[in-house]
C-alpha cells in the first residue's frame, strides 16, 4: 500500500486504541471529510505538528445568528445515549486479555485492565463523546451558507484552542460570562484544572442543551458545559471581497458534574501510555463522518467515496508489488505493477505537500457532482447545489485517463475531487491543472 493510501483512509478514522484527544478528534473529524492528509503518530494521542501544519488551511464559519444556522444543519440528535437514569444497572464489564470492556447504552468502550473507572465515570465518558460528535455536526452545519455568507476553517497552529469546561455565571443582553474551571487535553498539552473568566457576544454563541439548540438566556446560567472556541473565514458569497476572520464559540451543557468529567478524562492527564494495560478509557468506534463538502459548505460529498483508493483516478500511479519470497529472501513470482490513484504531482505548492513552506494564502476545497459538459479540455462538473466548477487537466491527461482504465471520461459520469484555492478567491469556481489536487469517477 503506499503512502497516500494510508494516508486517504487515516483521514476516514482516528487511531484505533487511544483515548480521546481533543486536538485529534477535531483534525480528524474534519478530516474524514473526502481529502487526502498526511498521516497522525498512532504512538500519542496526538497529532504530528507536521501534520497540523499539512492541514492548517482545511478545516471549516460567522456570528450570524446561532438559531439561523442551525435551522438548515444537520440533526443534531443522539444524545439520550449518555444520559442513563441509572448508571449502575446499565454498565455492564468483562475482561479481555490486558483490555476492560465496557457496554453502557448499546455503545462499547474499552481500557487498558491498570485503569479504574466508576459508573459515572462512564456516563459522563459518554457524555463528552457525544458532545465531540455534536460539535462536529455544529461545525459542519456552520459551514452551509447563510444569509448570503459562507465559512472556511481558517484553523493553524497559532490559533487552536482545546475544548474546555466551565459553568456559565452571567448572561445579559449582549454578553454571556463563563468561569473556565477544567481544560480537555491530551498528550501535546494534558488536561487540568484552569482559572479563568471569558465574555462571549452572543452573537458569536450558539448553545446547545441535551444536544439541541437553545436560548442563551438567564436560565442557562449556572450550568456546566463544554466551551469550544473556533477560528473561521466568513465571504460573502458571490462577492470578490477578501474573506473576514472570526470565531465562533460553541457551548453544549453537560448533566454530568465536573468530577465525573474529571475522571472521565484521567487518561489525558498524565503521561502517554506504554502498554496496554495502562490504556485510558476510549471508544474504538469513533466517527461521525459528514456528507457536506470540505471548505464547501454549499455542497454534499459521499463521504465513503473520496477518503478511499476506490474509482478511476485522473491523476495515478505505478505500484510495483514484488510478491512472496523464499526463505533466502528471492521472490517466488515475478514482480508486477497495477495502476492506483495519486493526487496531482504538479499542483502548486502548499502546506499539504510541502510542510515547511507556509501557504496560509491557499486551502483545500472538495466538490462532486456529474459532468455537464467537456469541451477544450475543460471538465464541468454541476454539483448538489447547482453550481458548475470548470476544471482544466494538463493536456494529455484525459487521453491518459481513457488509456489507465479503457473508458473515456464523458458527461453524465459522477466525478469528485479537490482544487487548491486562494483564501481570497473564494467566489472561483474555475481551475486549471496547477490547482487541481485530485481527481476521479466512482
Amino acid at each position: 500500500m503506499t503512502n497516500h493510501e494510508i494516508d486517504d483512509q487515516l483521514a476516514a478514522a482516528r487511531p484505533a486504541k487511544t483515548p480521546v484527544s481533543a486536538f485529534t478528534s477535531r483534525v480528524m473529524a474534519a478530516l474524514a471529510k473526502p481529502a487526502t492528509f498526511a498521516s497522525p503518530d498512532r504512538r500519542t494521542n496526538a497529532t504530528k505538528w507536521s501534520f497540523v501544519m499539512n492541514y492548517l488551511s482545511h478545516h471549516k464559519i460567522t456570528a450570524i445568528s446561532a438559531a439561523g444556522v442551525l435551522l438548515a444543519s444537520l440533526s443534531l440528535s443522539g444524545y439520550a445515549y449518555a444520559q442513563g437514569t441509572d448508571p449502575v444497572s446499565l454498565v455492564k464489564r468483562w475482561v479481555t486479555g490486558q483490555q476492560v470492556n465496557i457496554a453502557y447504552q448499546g455503545h462499547t468502550y474499552e481500557h487498558g485492565v491498570h485503569r479504574s473507572y466508576s459508573d459515572a465515570a462512564v456516563s459522563a465518558f459518554a457524555e463528552l463523546q457525544t458532545v465531540s460528535s455534536l460539535h462536529f455536526k455544529a461545525v459542519n452545519a456552520f459551514t452551509r451558507p447563510q444569509a448570503g455568507f459562507e465559512h472556511v476553517s481558517r484553523l493553524a497552529p497559532d490559533n487552536f484552542q482545546y475544548p474546555r469546561v466551565g459553568t456559565i455565571t452571567r448572561i445579559d443582553s449582549t454578553m454571556a460570562t463563563i468561569q473556565i474551571q477544567y481544560l480537555l487535553g491530551d498528550k501535546t498539552r494534558p488536561s487540568g484544572p484552569l482559572d479563568q473568566q471569558l465574555s462571549v457576544p452572543l452573537a458569536e454563541l450558539s448553545l446547545y442543551r441535551q444536544g439541541e439548540p437553545a436560548t442563551a438566556d438567564r436560565a442557562a446560567t449556572g450550568n456546566l458545559v463544554v466551551f469550544y472556541q473556533d477560528p473561521y473565514w466568513r465571504h460573502q458569497t458571490g462577492s470578490s471581497t477578501a474573506p473576514a476572520a472570526v470565531v465562533h464559540y460553541f457551548a453544549f451543557e453537560l448533566k454530568h458534574p465536573l468530577a465525573a468529567i474529571q475522571e472521565a478524562d484521567q487518561a489525558n492527564q498524565g503521561p502517554l501510555a506504554k502498554n496496554t494495560a495502562d490504556v485510558g478509557l476510549y471508544d474504538p468506534s469513533w466517527g461521525g463522518i459528514s456528507n457536506i463538502c470540505l471548505n464547501n459548505g454549499a455542497d454534499s460529498c459521499d463521504s465513503q467515496n473520496l477518503p478511499t483508493d476506490q474509482g478511476q483516478g485522473l491523476y495515478t500511479m505505478q505500484v510495483h508489488d514484488l510478491g512472496p519470497k523464499d526463505v533466502r529472501g528471492i521472490p517466488t513470482v515475478l514482480p508486477t505493477t497495477h495502476l492506483t490513484n495519486n493526487h496531482n504531482p504538479g499542483v502548486v505548492p502548499f502546506s499539504e505537500l510541502a510542510p515547511d513552506v507556509p501557504s496560509p494564502d491557499l486551502l483545500v476545497r472538495n466538490l462532486e457532482g456529474r459532468i455537464t459538459s467537456l469541451q477544450n479540455g475543460t471538465i464541468t462538473i454541476k454539483t448538489s447545489s447547482g453550481a458548475l466548477w470548470q476544471l482544466t487537466p494538463a493536456t494529455g491527461l484525459l487521453d491518459q485517463f481513457k488509456t489507465n482504465w479503457k473508458s473515456p471520461l464523458k458527461i453524465g459520469d459522477r466525478v469528485g475531487g479537490s482544487v487548491v484555492c486562494p483564501i481570497n478567491d473564494l467566489n472561483n469556481r474555475s481551475f486549471d491543472n496547477a490547482h487541481i489536487y485530485a481527481l476521479k469517477r466512482f
